[in-house]
């Protein structure tokens, strides 16, 4: 009986010794150990797939279709155009239209696009001046063509740059006659004094 539980008491012993060995073991640390845990890890790139694509929204609405006629599109005639214009040819349904391209051909004539604030609602020709020439000059050089300063003045240099523009596109570029010139110069400068009273 002693006999057991002396072996008990020393299988005992030993499992004690043991398990505070494993403990203080496991909580005991080098510096090394220490300052290997707490580095930062080592430097490498992150690489990551990288995909081209159009970003788009979904909107999901209620409301009500009904087909309708089809709409004749005209463009105004102006003083040194005339005639009406009739629409000749569109881009196609999604079409990728870009600065400098023709939009849609009214009786031969081009509409191009161009990037800007001012809005173009007259036709440009030598003599004239404002902020809508200094934009057409700004989108000009914009296109590769050199129209001379961006001064908002209509000169040569400026009508060199469109027509070699128009001609890039295959276009002939349009010509004003004096009469026309003077027909514009006279409405402008009934505007101007509208404006004036209006003050």
């Amino acid at each position: 009986m002693k006999r057991r539980t002396l072996v008990a008491l020393v299988v005992g012993m030993v499992v004690v010794a043991s398990l505070g060995g494993w403990i203080a073991g496991s909580r005991i640390r080098s510096p090394a150990e220490v300052a290997a845990r707490t580095a930062p890890p080592t430097e490498s790139s992150i690489l990551v797939p990288a995909e081209e694509r159009v970003v788009s929204t979904r909107v999901v609405t209620r409301g009500t279709a009904r087909f309708g006629l089809p709409q004749q599109i005209s463009i105004t005639p102006a003083v040194v155009k005339p005639v009406t214009g009739v629409v000749a040819s569109m881009p196609l349904a999604g079409s990728n239209l870009h600065e400098g391209d023709i939009v849609l051909t009214a009786s031969g004539r081009p509409t191009f696009l161009l990037q800007g604030d001012v809005p173009m609602f007259r036709d440009l020709g030598p003599g004239l001046s404002g902020d809508d020439v200094r934009q057409l000059q700004d989108a000009l050089r914009r296109l590769g063509f050199d129209p001379g300063p961006s001064d908002g003045e209509f000169n040569a240099d400026t009508e060199a740059a469109v027509g070699a523009w128009y001609r890039s596109n295959s276009v002939e570029p349009f010509v004003t006659t004096d009469e026309q010139l003077a027909a514009i110069r006279a409405l402008e400068a009934e505007l101007a004094t509208a404006q004036v009273e209006i003050l």
